[in-house]
């Protein structure tokens, strides 16, 4: 049974069908003492369901809904099984199904911690929000006909900036939101002592102008997270003033910008943290 943060999760899986990304085929868990993962119905030591794997042992299962630890004789055991069928195995296939399966139960080691959920993706990596994300923006990308943007994703912004970032380098924000705003833009610019672009008609521009601007790879990184937060706030302050009625000067909208990307790389950037008046004033070499 799918629990904590995952049932949260198992509430999008309309969104991701609609995309070609089926929840309960993603998700595979890492058995720790089997109390939570269904021996039948959770995909946990092959890529699906065993009652997919074998059919025909599920139809004889008695305790089809079952836990793993269930099947166990002893939960601190490894490697004794305990089965309740309708009637044993009979015929050759249900033999030559339950000797491999039982050849793939020898293989189960229990930590002896709790289970927990991976998502599996063909690269293999471990289970990150970006992951997930990535997945789903190369099936958005595949049925919106193959359109791509730069691949600006980056590490020390928020996920929902670096999506937001894409979809507006799409063009897939509405127009109105006006992420092209000059006048924000130019201070931001003015912060980081960056030249302004001559052409800022466009938002790939600026980015194309940022990415190619001279300077170690970390200060890119650096400027790039700060263009995907000028993104991010003239997004929220256009719902705010949308949704909410009130209207942010950009003044506060750049004191807010150098305050939550403080805290972004306070907190997801691996680099030394610069103090808060140099934050300012943007000096950050010995940051880098």
């Amino acid at each position: 049974m799918i629990t904590g943060v995952w049932k949260d999760i198992s509430g999008i899986e309309r969104v991701l069908d609609k995309l070609g990304i089926k929840l309960q085929e993603k998700l595979k868990a890492k058995v720790g003492n089997g109390l939570t993962t269904r021996f039948w119905r959770d995909i946990w030591i092959t890529d699906q369901p065993l009652l997919k794997r074998f059919p025909d042992l599920f139809n004889l299962a008695k305790r089809k809904n079952d836990s793993v630890a269930s099947y166990l004789q002893s939960p601190v055991t490894n490697g004794f099984w305990s089965w309740d069928w309708v009637r044993a195995p009979e015929s050759p296939s249900e033999w030559s199904s339950f000797a491999t399966l039982m050849a793939m139960l020898q293989q189960v080691v229990f930590s002896g911690g709790k289970d927990c959920w991976a998502w599996q993706n063909d690269a293999g990596n471990p289970l990150e929000v970006k992951t997930v994300r990535m997945e789903i923006m190369a099936k958005e990308i595949e049925q919106e006909g193959g359109d791509q943007a730069p691949g600006y994703w980056n590490s020390w912004a928020t996920p929902k900036s670096n999506y937001l970032l894409w979809r507006a380098l799409l063009g897939k924000v509405a127009s109105k939101v006006g992420l092209q705003k000059r006048g924000f833009w130019w201070n931001v610019f003015i912060w980081i002592k960056v030249p302004l672009p001559q052409d800022m008609s466009k938002l790939g521009n600026i980015f194309t102008v940022l990415h190619n601007s001279p300077g170690c790879r970390r200060w890119k990184k650096l400027v790039m997270m700060i263009a995907t937060a000028t993104v991010w706030k003239i997004w929220h302050a256009r719902n705010t003033k949308t949704f909410d009625g009130i209207f942010i000067p950009i003044r506060k909208m750049v004191d807010q910008l150098k305050e939550e990307t403080y805290l972004w790389i306070c907190h997801r950037a691996k680099i030394q943290v610069p103090k808060w008046e140099d934050w300012l004033d943007f000096n950050v070499t010995n940051a880098l």
